[in-house]
């Protein structure tokens, strides 16, 4: 099926440009997204009135709990967003195969893997709409993708423009990443607890033309291969020094990594390596930051206090 292809200023905004743009506004909709997710993305539903947000469990290999699922499914349940964690498609052919039989409308939220691929198709081309964000695999502030199957009509305005330090700063991280890396880290202090970050609420924008240049001139393919190097890179240090990888790359080999996450045994080892890397000048965090309403108690909160990601921005052979 042909997709229409939409760039914005952000991933989450192009979000919901879709809702506003299809919902009707004298019914009620629900959908379904995992608890392990950043919390940007159910704050962004929340600001659509007529959709209400169910979290379906997601179990501590990241794979999706299907009988959560279907427990919650009602006459109301129109929409089902499934994540292709930190840029690898885990359980996506399932969800397209349950979204037909439950006639429900997937949304593939693509925003850490751009431009990756399975069985010859685009990340994001699986959903009914999908959602990408280049801006994470190159250094611009600027740059959300909306797939989707049905044409929309599409904002001209752009409320957020590159400006002349933000290009600077592209050049810089673009090419003397490391170096920067090693300036910035003598000043900065020892790390003594996990950071969760939160992103302020923003307004639906077209991409400007610096950034949509940027992304359009990348060698994709390169960055691609690049990437899936330095994961398999990460992935040989992990198993050198014991560390649990979350995911395994080898049955996705036309993924586009964003990171390689390893599951560690508390929130104090966490802060250790975290501090290593920040010594090593080697880009890393911890993921994600969660919405209020996650219990406590779920292995979603269980994940995100011990989930440590290293970049595939840089690896290894880079320090």
């Amino acid at each position: 099926m042909k997709k229409y292809e939409y760039f914005f200023s952000h991933s989450r905004s192009a979000l919901k440009f879709y809702f506003d743009k299809i919902l009707d506004k004298n019914q009620t909709y629900e959908i379904l997204i995992p608890d392990y997710i950043c919390e940007t993305v159910p704050s962004t539903l929340k600001l659509i009135k007529n959709l209400k947000i169910k979290y379906y469990k997601i179990n501590l290999n990241l794979r999706i709990d299907w009988s959560d699922i279907v427990n919650q499914l009602n006459k109301n349940t129109k929409f089902f967003l499934i994540v292709n964690y930190f840029g690898i498609p885990n359980d996506l052919i399932d969800a397209v195969n349950f979204c037909k039989e439950k006639n429900l409308l997937l949304i593939e939220d693509n925003t850490h893997g751009f431009n990756g691929y399975l069985n010859n198709t685009k990340l994001g081309h699986f959903g009914d709409i999908g959602i990408s964000s280049p801006r994470k695999h190159i250094p611009l502030n600027y740059g959300g993708v909306l797939y989707s199957n049905i044409h929309l009509n599409f904002p001209d305005k752009v409320l957020y423009k590159t400006n002349f330090i933000q290009k600077v700063k592209f050049i810089i991280n673009n090419n003397f990443v490391i170096i920067k890396n090693k300036l910035i880290n003598v000043y900065r202090s020892p790390i003594n607890e996990i950071t969760h970050s939160f992103e302020k609420p923003i307004e639906i924008s077209a991409l400007d033309l610096y950034s949509k240049n940027k992304i359009k001139n990348q060698n994709w393919n390169l960055n691609r291969k690049k990437k899936f190097k330095s994961f398999k890179l990460w992935e040989s240090f992990a198993e050198k020094h014991r560390l649990k990888p979350l995911i395994n790359i080898n049955d996705y080999k036309e993924s586009n990594p964003w990171a390689f996450p390893v599951l560690l045994k508390d929130k104090n080892e966490l802060i250790s390596w975290l501090n290593w890397s920040k010594k090593k000048n080697i880009i890393s965090f911890n993921w994600p930051t969660l919405h209020s309403d996650i219990s406590q108690s779920s292995h979603a909160f269980f994940l995100s206090e011990r989930v440590l990601c290293f970049s595939t921005y840089t690896n290894l052979e880079d320090v």
